[in-house]
């Protein structure tokens, strides 16, 4: 059966008591969860009996353990409320979780630990929200419920390992060839999880990573391998995630949204997420083009030579860029 992700936060990270349904405002802390589901339809479901919910006996369970509860266990969307990010502005769906300790979704069992929320806008630590007009009609399709993937990534700087979400322009961050050199620009952008934007996520130890890393399709990741040196004269390439895909420990995940996050140098450097060595933000004509107009705009400001048709700005990349038929014959000589 299908496998859905998604960003959750428990009742505790709301500042609320863990089971209650109360609507109010509260104060977010704490780094967001992700919830995996195994279902065999696409929507999220509540199978109590409360008036206007679709009663079916999906059959969704966890499917990797989440918060202390085995994979498995019965998973249901109980409830859903209006919710207001006070911080940005933005309005959406909250729709509240409970987890059963049985794994049979007709006697799901009593609940397990607190509540867990999710919501169908970005809410992130730090910000205030609303939720309000609370009903018991808590069915959501796995695609309106909101993921940041790639949030949350640690990146390795003078301080140590720092969350990207936290960077700013100005911090020195490590990197493999130049030192410490520090960040010109970071660049947010939310977009639907979906087809070629969906995000692919890399378990940990696949490329150097302490903990689970996921970058975006065309993100590239620094190779080493000794077949390199033979075939493309470089010990060390970058390849494109999306061309790693189907690797051991390698898959594309779709459903709900994903923050990419970008690191912007003077030169394409060389970093380190989670450990694993991968590039920093090269703004080639096609990255570019994939930027909003302002964020575009953002970018000229800073590196004006970009604007030239021959621009030398970022006339090279920090290592040789494998094509995906170049990548397919590198996997094949290191499996």
């Amino acid at each position: 059966m299908p496998v859905y992700a998604f960003q959750t936060l428990s009742n505790s990270q709301l500042g609320r008591p863990a089971t209650s349904i109360a609507t109010g405002t509260f104060t977010v802390s704490g780094t967001p969860q992700i919830m995996q589901i195994q279902d065999n339809d696409t929507v999220f479901d509540d199978e109590a009996t409360h008036g206007g919910e679709t009663l079916d006996r999906s059959q969704q369970t966890l499917a990797v353990p989440f918060a202390g509860a085995p994979a498995g266990r019965v998973a249901q969307s109980v409830y859903r409320y209006k919710v207001t990010n006070n911080t940005t502005g933005e309005t959406g769906t909250g729709y509240l979780i409970r987890i059963y300790t049985g794994t049979n979704p007709s006697a799901p069992g009593a609940q397990f630990g607190e509540y867990y929320n999710s919501f169908t806008i970005p809410v992130m630590a730090g910000q205030s929200i609303t939720l309000s007009a609370g009903n018991y009609v808590g069915q959501v399709p796995y695609s309106n419920l909101f993921i940041c993937f790639a949030g949350g990534t640690r990146i390795l700087t003078d301080r140590g390992e720092v969350r990207i979400d936290d960077l700013r322009a100005g911090d020195k961050i490590a990197t493999r060839d130049n030192g410490l050199q520090p960040l010109a620009w970071v660049g947010r952008r939310v977009v639907p999880a979906i087809g070629a934007q969906a995000p692919v996520q890399i378990a940990p130890g696949i490329l150097g990573n302490h903990s689970a890393l996921t970058v975006s399709p065309n993100h590239r990741m620094l190779v080493e391998a000794r077949s390199a040196d033979l075939y493309f004269a470089e010990r060390e390439v970058f390849v494109s995630a999306k061309h790693l895909v189907g690797s051991t420990g390698i898959s594309q995940q779709a459903g709900g949204h994903v923050s990419y996050q970008h690191l912007l140098f003077e030169r394409h450097e060389v970093v380190f997420a989670n450990g694993a060595p991968s590039e920093s933000f090269f703004p080639g004509k096609a990255a570019l083009n994939s930027l909003e107009a302002e964020v575009q705009a953002e970018v000229y400001d800073l590196f004006p030579d970009l604007r030239a048709v021959k621009s030398r700005a970022f006339d090279r990349t920090a290592r040789l860029c494998l094509s995906r038929h170049q990548a397919a014959v590198l996997s094949r000589a290191i499996a």
